[in-house]
């Protein structure tokens, strides 16, 4: 009896360690997830703020030339 509840422990312990690193790994995949999506929007911002500024200096060129 003591031998099978010094087993059922192992086996809890083992399976605590399966899911404790199973658990870092699906983390640190959504800190990769949110950094990337971060670099995502930065990307999108810069971009859309050189397309404004492009805007700008065709409307000024244009009225210039009108």
């Amino acid at each position: 009896m003591e031998s099978i509840m010094r087993n059922r422990e192992l086996t809890e312990t083992r399976m605590m360690q399966a899911l404790r690193e199973e658990l870092a790994s699906v983390e640190r995949r959504a800190e990769e997830e949110r950094t990337a999506h971060n670099a995502t929007k930065m990307a999108a911002m810069e971009r859309e703020v050189e397309l404004e500024h492009r805007a700008v200096e065709s409307s000024t060129v244009l009225a210039k030339m009108q």
